[in-house]
């Protein structure tokens, strides 16, 4: 069966000819942060002989056509190495701003741009884009950094964002190696278009993508079973509203939770009324028990009242505790130990015992 097709390439033969990418409006932001980012600066910055290759990995990508993809895996590495793109670009753009060199410098922003970014509509005269993100990121990719339109005040994820071009813009304005438009032209063509590689792992429909995307995730990757769950569950949903009130609600969770404890959150959930669920196996749990779109959003409503209580049980001054003081002071008590194994007892115990019979399991406890 031609369930996948994988190749090696460079990131110009991945961005080239035409080809556009979107990362599916439910997978999560941006998140590298500068850990991440002086990585990949020093291991392409060093790139000096010419068979020096950096590899940066495998990139799952869904055919919607033929010169069409869906990011399934890669899609922090590919706003990154565009970012890098756009800061070398704004750089020359500060050689047309001051004459020097002007129309050369145009040829050459111009050039690059359609290369690995995005062609200029002919209408709006702005750039249209090869790669788009997400829903909370894509307005910011497309009218600023894209447009090199720099100046926001923004947060969270498109505040990295902006943070990962000022990195990558200080270091390529501050060195010598970069200080004429030549330079910079020759690192974006050389080095990022033809030193960095990808395996490139091309599926033809959804369940052949997320068999790739789990076992990618079971391999080390960084995805975590709540983003496998995330990519998941979207993946059964169909219509435009159900997709808007599945984000929706997907929100809710995580912002009741933290999005840093999501991982965490659904171990204790799974194990608070099903047999003892490992980490590794809590994707797989709920994948073989949701099978069908109608089964979405009753998990998500009950994943909610969950998680208002597993919020709860760490908040003495939670507004649950707050008519029984007896509650109240046991949750109080218990949290200053730090400890977090009874918290899928206390789940089960909430929503299956009375409310004397809870206060004795909080006592025990």
């Amino acid at each position: 069966m031609n369930l996948l097709e994988t190749k090696t390439v460079t990131f110009r033969e991945i961005i080239g000819n035409g080809k556009k990418y979107s990362v599916p409006l439910y997978q999560r932001d941006y998140s590298w942060q500068e850990e991440q980012w002086e990585d990949l600066w020093l291991d392409i910055d060093g790139l000096k002989e010419k068979t020096d290759m950096h590899y940066l990995g495998s990139v799952v990508l869904k055919n919607e056509s033929e010169k069409v993809f869906t990011i399934i895996d890669g899609q922090q590495r590919f706003i990154t190495i565009s970012i890098i793109i756009l800061a070398a670009l704004k750089i020359i753009q500060n050689f047309i701003d001051k004459n020097s060199e002007r129309e050369n410098n145009i040829q050459r922003k111009e050039i690059l741009m359609n290369t690995f970014l995005g062609s200029k509509d002919a209408v709006s005269l702005t750039y249209a884009s090869k790669l788009k993100l997400n829903a909370h990121n894509d307005d910011f990719y497309q009218s600023r950094l894209l447009q090199l339109n720099i100046s926001a005040h923004l947060d969270g994820s498109c505040k990295l964002m902006l943070s990962c071009f000022n990195y990558y813009y200080d270091k390529m304005e501050k060195s010598e190696k970069f200080d004429t438009p030549q330079k910079l032209s020759h690192f974006i063509e050389e080095v990022i278009g033809e030193k960095i590689l990808f395996i490139q792992i091309n599926v033809e429909d959804e369940i052949s993508a997320y068999t790739v995307f789990e076992t990618l995730n079971a391999r080390g990757m960084e995805l975590t079973a709540a983003d496998l769950l995330k990519n998941y569950l979207f993946s059964l949903v169909k219509s435009k509203i159900d997709i808007d009130n599945l984000s929706r609600q997907w929100d809710v969770i995580v912002n009741t939770v933290g999005v840093n404890h999501l991982p965490k959150f659904l171990r204790y959930y799974l194990n608070s009324y099903r047999p003892l669920i490992r980490t590794e196996r809590l994707f797989k749990e709920i994948k073989e028990q949701i099978t069908k779109q109608e089964e979405v959003f009753p998990l998500l409503e009950k994943m909610q009242k969950f998680a208002d209580v597993y919020t709860a049980i760490a908040e003495y001054e939670n507004d649950l505790w707050q008519n029984n003081s007896d509650k109240r002071n046991l949750i109080r008590e218990i949290s200053l130990y730090g400890a977090e194994q009874h918290k899928s007892l206390l789940l089960a115990a909430f929503f299956h015992l009375s409310e004397n019979e809870f206060i004795k399991v909080l006592r025990i406890i």
